[in-house]
């Protein structure tokens, strides 16, 4: 009843007001000196001009962590009353960083940064201009301090550039000679890690959950930094400079599925096809392709044993790719440092392997075709880890798109 009463009133004041405007006298009718709204005139906003010279900022100095970058804004006509700066990382702008002057934090290694100037002055349109991108390197440098997060990639190196020590795009921590392993924390396959050099001098692997799958095994020995030498060994040091541990107690060797030095590849992982290749993908694709004439033999990047099958594509493949045979591909299952890792190897022309058989890394599996949903000849390469597909690509495990 209540809500009925109020429309009621509501409507009465409508409807008084609506009286009221009937009521009001015309134009015609007006007092003497009213303004009528036919008479009122608005008057034109004001036009701004343009700045006629904006030229993009630059950027000055090494893009090393730990290193400052400075910002010209270079020379503006009219020249502005004020100038604003933001520093960004991937386009993002970095809270706080709007001074002529930004040292990169070790977070930022690997990303790429910009920076952007916005002009203004009295009666001219605010204009912004950004840099051309520049990107930051991966190297921390021979020294890191605790505190220092590496995701993967991110790396110390040696002072002459011949060693590395991080997380390499598969998982594993490692001390590497340029694609060779030195030393391995047998972390092959680990997910989404991040590598931690904590507070309390110690070196942590962090899976996604923040579970810790490695450790150097040193908190509370008093290491206050990491150092990676010419010699190829990674110590941690106290303040006095001694040891408190290196990377001589990490494992030398990788597991058994790992390729042999011998072989054509990277950190243990053999190339699937030789003596190069580059890799392909698209948003929902679960994995890598690699265009290849017909015949180009197929190798392992990972020991295991082997399924060959041969399979109708049923669902999934677009209208307009041909899908007129079926689709033979090998599979390879192999245990890594402790993980199941499932390969797929599809549209071959041709098997070099049966089911049940035992591969190496690098062995020949096969031959390049366009067999199943196929446009053309190609290999496609995917993994399951754990039974976790869409984590990790063969371009992750080689460190790039193409070798």
């Amino acid at each position: 009843m209540t809500r009925t009463r109020r429309i009621a009133s509501l409507s009465i004041a409508a409807a008084s007001a609506v009286a009221l405007l009937l009521s009001a006298p015309s134009a015609a009718t007006a007092a003497p000196g009213a303004l009528s709204p036919s008479s009122i005139t608005v008057a034109p906003a004001a036009t701004q001009a343009a700045f006629t010279r904006a030229p993009a900022p630059t950027i000055s100095g090494t893009a090393v962590a730990g290193n400052v970058l400075t910002v010209t804004a270079g020379s503006w006509q009219p020249a502005p009353s004020r100038l604003d700066i933001q520093w960004r990382v991937d386009g993002n702008p970095v809270d706080g960083a709007t001074g002529t002057e930004w040292e990169v934090p070790t977070g930022v290694a690997g990303r790429s940064v910009s920076v952007s100037v916005s002009a203004s002055r009295a009666g001219y349109q605010t204009k912004t201009t950004t840099s051309a991108a520049r990107a930051v390197s991966w190297s921390l440098g021979s020294v890191m301090t605790p505190g220092t997060i590496l995701r993967p990639g991110v790396k110390l190196t040696s002072p002459d550039g011949r060693y590395a020590f991080g997380i390499l795009g598969d998982g594993n921590v490692a001390l590497t000679r340029g694609t060779a392993l030195v030393r391995t924390a047998k972390t092959t396959l680990v997910l989404d890690g991040r590598l931690s050099f904590t507070k309390d001098g110690e070196l942590l692997l962090l899976n996604q959950y923040d579970v810790a799958l490695w450790s150097s095994g040193t908190g509370g020995l008093g290491a206050t930094g990491a150092v990676l030498g010419n010699d190829g060994v990674l110590r941690l040091v106290d303040g006095n400079s001694d040891d408190v541990w290196t990377s001589a107690k990490m494992a030398a060797q990788p597991d058994a599925t790992a390729a042999a030095a011998s072989v054509p590849g990277r950190f243990g992982w053999a190339y699937p096809l030789r003596p190069s290749g580059t890799f392909t993908t698209y948003a929902g694709h679960s994995g890598d392709d690699i265009s290849a004439s017909t015949g180009t033999p197929i190798y392992a990047m990972r020991g295991g044993t082997v399924s060959v099958r041969e399979l109708w594509i049923t669902s999934g493949c677009p209208s307009w790719a041909p899908n007129t045979t079926k689709q033979k591909e090998v599979v390879v299952t192999s245990t890594v440092d402790g993980r199941r890792l499932e390969q797929v190897y599809a549209h071959l022309s041709a098997f070099s392997v049966k089911t049940g058989q035992s591969v190496t890394a690098g062995q020949r599996i096969g031959s390049v075709g366009s067999t199943g949903c196929s446009t053309g000849p190609h290999l496609h390469t995917a993994f399951t880890v754990d039974g976790v597909r869409f984590e990790l690509y063969p371009r992750d495990v080689l460190g790039g798109s193409s070798y």
